[in-house]
């Protein structure tokens, strides 16, 4: 019998009495009623190569909630966009937390997501200032806008709200003896249930094995498995091939200073080109897989199974080769 099992059997009364207390809340608790479900604000634009979606969750809010903007631009192969630029806040709402989502295929489109945190400052109804992204085509370079989209905030406190509304306090009032024993028999069930835990915790952690950390290499090399197990090529190769590159981008980035998810296959070969970390031969072998890919991401081509084995094998070799991957650098663990 395993030494948890035998752990768990000294201890019968402590469960006994840990299982009455969970039946005495159960029976004690109410369901709560359904709560209304915050609408939101949102303005499409759509100018054929570019489309754009802002939205405002929930458009209307107290102080003590936070809001999420969303920024959804698709576009079609060969359009360039670039994100809007956000400062600290918009109008009344601070900025929080800035999320740049993995660019994806959907259909024919090439599509950039950001979502943003707000904080509400101020009680009263907003416009928030206009939102909108810069696109290039045949070299020509246009800007898009949505519609401004308005924001309502309202204070916690009712308006009319006074002390005086406040009752006074009541007096003492009298506790029938059988709910003293009950009340009794609760702090009971909660001190041993929490010894019990506790104990089990402690016992854990005695034979708790050293946690194993993985290395960037590690962790690439098993999303690489992962990817080449999920039959993703099958179901859209396009997303395929992003999962593919995002692999090998994410694992640069945690064994380098390139920031190699947010920037496009020509932005990122132009900082490699210096950088001391990638030797030559390394720089070329990147620069062949990424355009490869490339081809497939936004060009249309259609790859065979063989020729996405192999892509899979070059992405395997070179995090398997690469110059600066043997370095001790653990960055996660399991």
């Amino acid at each position: 019998m395993p030494p948890m099992m035998r752990r768990v059997d000294r201890v019968p009364l402590l469960l006994a009495l840990l299982a009455a207390g969970v039946l005495a809340a159960g029976c004690a608790s109410s369901v709560p009623g359904e709560s209304e479900q915050p609408s939101a604000a949102r303005s499409e634009v759509d100018e054929g190569p570019v489309k754009l979606v802002v939205e405002l969750e929930p458009s209307k809010a107290t102080l003590a909630e936070r809001m999420t903007l969303t920024v959804t631009a698709s576009a079609e192969p060969g359009v360039k966009v670039v994100p809007p630029e956000f400062g600290n806040a918009l109008g009344p709402l601070n900025i929080t937390r800035v999320d740049q989502q993995l660019p994806r295929m959907e259909g024919e489109r090439n599509v950039t997501e950001e979502v943003l945190t707000l904080e509400p400052t101020e009680v009263g109804r907003f416009r928030l200032p206009p939102i909108g992204v810069t696109f290039e085509q045949n070299g020509e370079e246009s800007y898009l806008s949505a519609k401004r989209l308005t924001a309502e905030i309202v204070s916690n406190v009712p308006a009319d709200a006074s002390l005086s509304d406040v009752n006074a306090a009541a007096g003492p009032v009298e506790i029938p003896a059988i709910w003293l024993w009950v009340t009794m028999a609760a702090v009971v069930v909660v001190l041993a249930g929490a010894g019990l835990g506790g104990y089990l915790w402690y016992s854990n952690q005695q034979e708790k094995r050293e946690e194993i950390v993985l290395t960037p290499k590690q962790i690439a090399l098993a999303e690489l498995d992962h990817l080449l197990h999920s039959e993703l090529d099958q179901e859209d190769v396009k997303l395929f091939y992003v999962e593919l590159t995002g692999i090998v981008r994410r694992y640069i980035e945690r064994t380098s200073s390139v920031h190699a998810p947010e920037q496009t296959t020509e932005e990122f070969l132009r900082e490699i080109a210096s950088h001391p970390t990638f030797a030559a031969h390394d720089r070329e072998r990147l620069q062949r897989f990424l355009e490869s890919a490339d081809l497939v991401k936004f060009a249309g081509y259609r790859p065979g199974e063989e020729a996405v084995h192999s892509s899979v094998d070059r992405a395997r070799n070179f995090i398997d080769e690469l110059d600066h991957s043997s370095r001790p650098e653990e960055v996660a663990a399991v």
